[in-house]
């Protein structure tokens, strides 16, 4: 049972992960839709979402569906399967989820990082010129009197 929450938990969590980085990037993005796709009800299907599409994982191997076992060498401090139809489908799974998924949401907060780190220069150089241009007004204004 604990196996089958550890499974569970991990790709639960890396859906939760894939989703902060659709938030992220659509509030960096689409910041005028962002309040539209990321409101309290949407967001709460989302998370709900993430539970129930990993749910099937705790099932099979609480229950040891299909003969699908995984368990735990205390001499070699590892974790085994038995090698049947549960052995194939989990790697597949398992690629799809920590290949894909997590290769997209690392991606998309590269991309984010790039994006922020671009409006950071441009902010300070803007404000650096705006303070130089309030700098000249005001001498300018202080040698006219």
């Amino acid at each position: 049972m604990l196996n089958a929450l550890k499974f569970y938990e991990r790709f639960v969590l890396i859906v939760l992960h894939a989703l902060l980085s659709i938030n992220r990037a659509c509030a960096v993005f689409t910041p005028l839709k962002y309040s539209y796709i990321f409101n309290l009800r949407n967001t709460s299907l989302m998370v709900a979402s993430a539970f129930i599409i990993c749910l099937p994982v705790f099932i099979i191997y609480a229950f040891q569906i299909f003969g699908c076992l995984y368990f735990f060498d205390p001499y070699e401090y590892t974790f085994y399967y038995n090698y049947n139809l549960c052995f194939h489908v989990h790697r597949i799974v398992e690629w799809f989820f920590a290949g894909f998924i997590m290769g997209t949401s690392t991606v998309a907060d590269v991309l984010i990082a790039i994006s922020l780190l671009r409006q950071r220069k441009v902010r300070q150089s803007s404000s650096t010129s705006y303070l130089l241009k309030s700098l000249v007004r005001f001498a300018t204004r202080l040698a006219q009197c």
